[in-house]
Protein backbone atom coordinates (compact mmCIF):
# COMPACT_ATOMS: atom_id res chain seq x y z
CA UNK A 1 0.00 0.00 0.00
CA UNK A 2 2.92 2.10 0.92
CA UNK A 3 4.45 1.67 -2.73
CA UNK A 4 1.01 3.02 -4.30
CA UNK A 5 0.35 5.94 -2.43
CA UNK A 6 4.22 6.83 -3.04
CA UNK A 7 3.61 6.04 -7.31
CA UNK A 8 0.16 8.13 -6.64
CA UNK A 9 1.76 11.42 -4.89
CA UNK A 10 4.59 10.94 -7.45
CA UNK A 11 2.33 11.42 -10.16
CA UNK A 12 0.10 14.18 -8.77
CA UNK A 13 3.45 16.34 -8.16
CA UNK A 14 4.63 16.19 -11.82
CA UNK A 15 1.09 16.50 -12.65
CA UNK A 16 1.51 13.69 -14.93
CA UNK A 17 0.24 9.97 -15.26
CA UNK A 18 0.12 6.27 -17.19
CA UNK A 19 -2.52 4.62 -18.49
CA UNK A 20 -2.59 2.26 -15.78
CA UNK A 21 -2.37 4.88 -13.16
CA UNK A 22 -5.93 6.62 -14.34
CA UNK A 23 -7.58 5.30 -11.77
CA UNK A 24 -6.42 6.86 -9.40
CA UNK A 25 -6.98 10.81 -10.44
CA UNK A 26 -10.49 10.21 -10.75
CA UNK A 27 -12.85 9.84 -7.83
CA UNK A 28 -16.86 9.72 -8.43
CA UNK A 29 -18.10 13.56 -7.83
CA UNK A 30 -15.14 15.09 -8.54
CA UNK A 31 -15.23 18.55 -10.87
CA UNK A 32 -13.57 17.24 -13.83
CA UNK A 33 -12.54 19.41 -17.31
CA UNK A 34 -13.50 17.88 -20.82
CA UNK A 35 -11.66 19.54 -23.72
CA UNK A 36 -12.40 18.36 -27.17
CA UNK A 37 -9.17 19.53 -29.23
CA UNK A 38 -10.49 18.20 -33.11
CA UNK A 39 -13.94 20.32 -33.22
CA UNK A 40 -12.56 23.46 -33.79
CA UNK A 41 -9.07 25.49 -34.54
CA UNK A 42 -9.41 26.31 -30.47
CA UNK A 43 -10.04 23.86 -28.09
CA UNK A 44 -13.61 23.49 -26.29
CA UNK A 45 -13.61 23.10 -22.57
CA UNK A 46 -15.99 22.57 -20.32
CA UNK A 47 -16.66 21.57 -16.28
CA UNK A 48 -18.66 18.43 -15.30
CA UNK A 49 -18.89 16.46 -12.54
CA UNK A 50 -17.31 12.64 -12.48
CA UNK A 51 -19.91 10.43 -12.55
CA UNK A 52 -18.51 6.98 -12.77
CA UNK A 53 -15.66 5.18 -14.62
CA UNK A 54 -14.67 1.47 -16.59
CA UNK A 55 -11.98 -0.28 -18.35
CA UNK A 56 -13.57 -1.53 -21.58
CA UNK A 57 -11.61 -3.90 -24.07
CA UNK A 58 -12.65 -3.22 -27.86
CA UNK A 59 -10.50 -4.76 -31.02
CA UNK A 60 -8.52 -2.05 -30.96
CA UNK A 61 -7.13 -2.80 -27.12
CA UNK A 62 -8.43 -1.12 -23.58
CA UNK A 63 -9.57 2.04 -23.44
CA UNK A 64 -10.79 3.53 -20.31
CA UNK A 65 -13.96 5.32 -20.11
CA UNK A 66 -15.60 8.15 -17.76
CA UNK A 67 -19.41 9.46 -17.46
CA UNK A 68 -19.86 13.22 -16.37
CA UNK A 69 -22.50 15.32 -15.30
CA UNK A 70 -23.19 18.43 -17.22
CA UNK A 71 -25.47 21.03 -18.04
CA UNK A 72 -27.29 20.51 -21.41
CA UNK A 73 -29.57 22.03 -23.87
CA UNK A 74 -31.52 20.37 -26.59
CA UNK A 75 -32.97 23.25 -28.39
CA UNK A 76 -35.58 23.74 -25.88
CA UNK A 77 -35.21 23.18 -22.28
CA UNK A 78 -31.86 23.18 -20.44
CA UNK A 79 -31.62 20.30 -18.05
CA UNK A 80 -28.98 17.65 -16.96
CA UNK A 81 -26.67 15.63 -19.87
CA UNK A 82 -24.55 12.76 -19.89
CA UNK A 83 -21.14 12.30 -21.98
CA UNK A 84 -18.71 9.34 -22.14
CA UNK A 85 -15.20 10.24 -22.50
CA UNK A 86 -12.98 7.39 -23.77
CA UNK A 87 -9.36 7.70 -22.89
CA UNK A 88 -7.59 5.04 -25.48
CA UNK A 89 -4.64 3.16 -24.38
CA UNK A 90 -1.37 4.97 -24.27
CA UNK A 91 2.21 3.82 -23.63
CA UNK A 92 4.59 5.94 -21.13
CA UNK A 93 4.36 9.12 -19.25
CA UNK A 94 1.70 12.07 -20.08
CA UNK A 95 1.02 15.19 -18.81
CA UNK A 96 -2.09 15.05 -16.96
CA UNK A 97 -3.65 18.40 -18.81
CA UNK A 98 -3.46 16.70 -21.96
CA UNK A 99 -5.41 14.15 -21.38
CA UNK A 100 -9.17 13.62 -22.76
CA UNK A 101 -10.79 14.79 -19.22
CA UNK A 102 -9.04 15.41 -15.98
CA UNK A 103 -9.28 17.04 -13.03
CA UNK A 104 -10.42 21.04 -12.63
CA UNK A 105 -7.30 21.38 -10.11
CA UNK A 106 -4.88 20.67 -12.69
CA UNK A 107 -6.33 23.51 -15.27
CA UNK A 108 -3.96 26.18 -15.96
CA UNK A 109 -6.37 28.82 -16.02
CA UNK A 110 -8.87 27.22 -13.38
CA UNK A 111 -10.24 30.28 -11.92
CA UNK A 112 -10.50 31.83 -15.45
CA UNK A 113 -12.52 28.76 -16.52
CA UNK A 114 -14.51 28.74 -13.68
CA UNK A 115 -15.42 32.78 -14.09
CA UNK A 116 -16.31 32.07 -17.70
CA UNK A 117 -18.92 29.29 -16.48
CA UNK A 118 -20.33 31.42 -14.13
CA UNK A 119 -21.00 33.91 -17.11
CA UNK A 120 -22.24 31.47 -19.22
CA UNK A 121 -24.30 30.20 -16.87
CA UNK A 122 -25.79 33.26 -16.06
CA UNK A 123 -26.53 34.00 -19.88
CA UNK A 124 -28.35 30.34 -20.30
CA UNK A 125 -30.23 31.42 -16.92
CA UNK A 126 -32.02 34.48 -18.65
CA UNK A 127 -32.65 32.77 -21.31
CA UNK A 128 -34.57 29.68 -19.74
CA UNK A 129 -38.46 28.84 -19.65
CA UNK A 130 -40.40 28.72 -16.69
CA UNK A 131 -40.61 25.02 -15.81
CA UNK A 132 -36.98 24.59 -16.94
CA UNK A 133 -35.73 27.43 -14.09
CA UNK A 134 -34.41 25.53 -11.06
CA UNK A 135 -34.69 26.99 -8.07
CA UNK A 136 -31.83 29.70 -6.91
CA UNK A 137 -29.83 26.81 -4.92
CA UNK A 138 -29.77 24.76 -7.64
CA UNK A 139 -28.92 27.41 -10.14
CA UNK A 140 -25.58 28.13 -8.49
CA UNK A 141 -24.77 24.31 -8.58
CA UNK A 142 -25.02 24.46 -11.88
CA UNK A 143 -23.08 27.29 -13.48
CA UNK A 144 -20.01 24.92 -12.66
CA UNK A 145 -21.64 22.28 -15.29
CA UNK A 146 -22.01 25.10 -17.62
CA UNK A 147 -20.22 24.08 -21.37
CA UNK A 148 -18.00 26.64 -22.16
CA UNK A 149 -15.73 27.56 -25.07
CA UNK A 150 -12.08 28.94 -23.35
CA UNK A 151 -10.07 31.19 -25.08
CA UNK A 152 -6.81 31.10 -23.91
CA UNK A 153 -5.81 34.96 -23.00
Amino acid sequence: MAETISVITAFKTSQTTEFEWLWSLFRPGCDVVVQNNSATAMPIEWCAKLKSFKVRENPNGLHWMITVQHTAFNGQWFGRGETDVRFPAFSGTVPIAQLPAYLLEYHQQKDLLIEASVECGALYESLRAGSSRPSRHAMVREYLFIRRFVESR
